[in-house]
């Protein structure tokens, strides 16, 4: 049975707002977005009502699903939160006498446990599958890669309001490539996974406990050649060996400086360090024999060849 009542945690966020607007855009679901507090501007924006939440309160989690009919909730709630928040809501969906899905906030790569003994937000990611697993719901974590809006925001619109990504500092036209580069992975961007998103919920089929979204699956450094070629401009490129990433170190690029007021610089190296790993050793890659783009073959992923062209092309 499809979802008709969803609720999206963490709905005020950047991939939050996303999957909201295309949700309520549908008109297939009623929407309701989990917050810490009521917000009656937000909410206008959103279009969807606040449901103040406390996740710290098992059973007052319970009730809120149960009084507002919830059958579907998605969960994006913010990585710093850790596991709890998600274990404790997936326990309430649980208990629900009218909850029955769930999708838990993965959006990214595959949670493996060999990459959970170097990255703490993946052992906090396998937490909350193993605590989904001893439920009774249906539940399917999505796979997407990495977000393309990194390289092509703001020019193509998003709700992201950083345009860092690891490696690569495209409106300065630099780059430090962590590792080789020569490691594929798959880029997509958010527009196109809340798409995916709103299919996935709409589906009358079982859901299987892996949902992959593919836009392109390309290395880091044909990424680079191709913003090359479409910016007409050469990057200046180096390479941060896997020595370097494992001290927790990057090359600082042009647009780091411009985040520090906001993200100090020892912890943004950390985490990009952390991502550069990731990127050479196979993170983001996605199986590509079953994915939702196969599913639903009517909704469109743009590659990383389109977005480049519609974010950086002549006149743009």
């Amino acid at each position: 049975m499809a979802s008709s009542i969803v609720a999206v945690a963490g709905g005020t966020g950047n991939l939050g707002r996303t999957i909201v607007k295309a949700l309520v855009d549908s008109g297939r679901f009623q929407v309701f977005v989990l917050g810490r507090k009521a917000d009656p501007e937000k909410e206008k924006i959103l279009r969807a009502r606040i449901l103040p939440t406390d996740y710290t309160d098992p059973s007052s989690l319970v009730t809120l699903l149960e009084e507002n009919k919830i059958d579907t909730v998605l969960s994006v709630v913010m990585n710093d939160d850790g596991p709890e928040t998600e274990i404790n809501l997936s326990d309430a969906a649980e208990k629900s006498r009218v909850t029955r899905r769930f999708v838990p906030a993965i959006w990214g790569c595959k949670c493996q446990p060999e990459v959970a003994k170097w990255s703490p937000f993946i052992g906090d990611r396998i937490k909350v599958l193993e605590a989904l697993e001893s439920t009774s719901l249906e539940w399917t974590a999505v796979h997407n890669g990495y977000f393309a809006d990194y390289f092509v925001g703001p020019r193509i619109p998003t709700e992201f309001d950083r345009n860092l990504f690891p490696g690569i500092d495209t409106q300065n036209n630099v780059a430090a490539i962590p590792g080789s580069g020569d490691v594929h992975a798959v880029f997509t961007h958010t527009a196109d996974v809340a798409k995916f998103a709103v299919a996935l919920l709409g589906s009358e089929d079982k859901w299987e406990k892996e949902s992959n979204i593919v836009g392109q699956r390309i290395t880091l450094n044909e990424l680079v050649k191709k913003l090359e070629h479409v910016k007409g401009e050469k990057f200046s490129v180096s390479y941060d060996p896997v020595e370097k990433l494992e001290q927790g170190k990057i090359t600082e690029l042009p647009c780091h400086k411009e985040a520090y007021g906001y993200f100090p610089k020892e912890a943004l190296q950390g985490m990009f360090s952390s991502f550069g790993l990731m990127f050479e050793r196979g993170v983001f890659e996605v199986d590509m024999e079953r994915t939702l783009n196969k599913k639903f073959p009517e909704v469109h992923a743009r590659s990383v060849d389109e977005l480049i062209a519609e974010g950086w092309g002549a006149g743009k």
